[in-house]
């Protein structure tokens, strides 16, 4: 939340009586989120099971899904910048439910791109190696230059923090008006599993649209994109904990 609100007009605050809002738990299991405001007029859930997806990179990635915006790869024009090789999908993830919901791309007319080029270094861009059977095997590969994994385990690339000012803050810097929403955290679940979540589709305007508001589907698992393949580096719970005794409210949160 603080690395979104440094680099942005977006603040957290605490919600007070709000009927929109996002509420944050891990009382279920993955790493996942709703992308963007839900047509029910009601709170978005944001999940991050513990301690598999209390890394700054998860985290952030929950909340860019959770203010509007998809994964990278899924960009109408992904296919001159990345080949998917669903063959390399470890079996347990062999179908084609798993492969649209995660994979499919999305409609020209769904998405705002801004002009921006593809960015293989985005936090919503998943490893290349993400539900591999085999780690000799990548499910992405680029076909522009690029060194590396793709994805970012630190948080907002450059080009995040342009897609968000141009979604929220009128193309402008930090110094635009702020724009807030609220949410607040959820009771702690007392015990969590390491299942992965797989994902479902929604209607939504996905990741750089923000006119249109998002729809979703049935709960199985009950949001769009989540990132059920949370990044290699891992950092533990306490200094998760500790980054948000760092902001003013710790056990109120807020996203907008």
């Amino acid at each position: 939340m603080a690395q979104i609100a440094a680099a942005t007009c977006v603040r957290f605050v605490p919600r007070t009586t709000e009927a929109l809002y996002v509420t944050i738990g891990n009382g279920e299991s993955g790493c996942w989120s709703y992308v963007g405001r839900s047509t029910r007029n009601s709170e978005n859930q944001v999940n991050l099971q513990s301690p598999e997806c209390v890394d700054i990179g998860t985290v952030v990635h929950e909340l860019m899904h959770a203010i509007g915006f998809y994964h990278e790869f899924t960009r109408p024009d992904r296919d001159e910048w990345v080949t998917i090789d669903q063959g390399a999908l470890a079996p347990e993830y062999q179908t084609a439910t798993f492969y649209a919901d995660n994979y499919g791309k999305m409609a020209a007319s769904d998405v705002v791109l801004y002009g921006r080029k593809y960015d293989y270094g985005s936090v919503m861009h998943y490893s290349k190696y993400a539900a591999a059977a085999s780690r000799t095997r990548p499910v992405m590969n680029n076909l522009q230059p690029w060194t590396g994994d793709f994805g970012n385990d630190n948080g907002l690339s450059a080009a995040d923090i342009i897609d968000i000012n141009y979604m929220y803050c009128n193309g402008t810097t930090t110094t635009a008006a702020q724009a807030t929403t609220t949410t607040t955290t959820a009771r702690p679940a007392t015990t969590t599993t390491t299942t992965a979540r797989p994902v479902t589709t929604t209607t939504t305007t996905t990741s750089r649209a923000a006119t249109t508001t998002t729809t979703t589907t049935t709960r199985a698992p009950t949001t769009v994109r989540p990132g059920i393949f949370t990044t290699l580096i891992k950092v533990p719970v306490t200094r998760f904990l500790e980054i948000l005794r760092s902001l003013p409210l710790f056990n109120l949160f807020s996203m907008g």
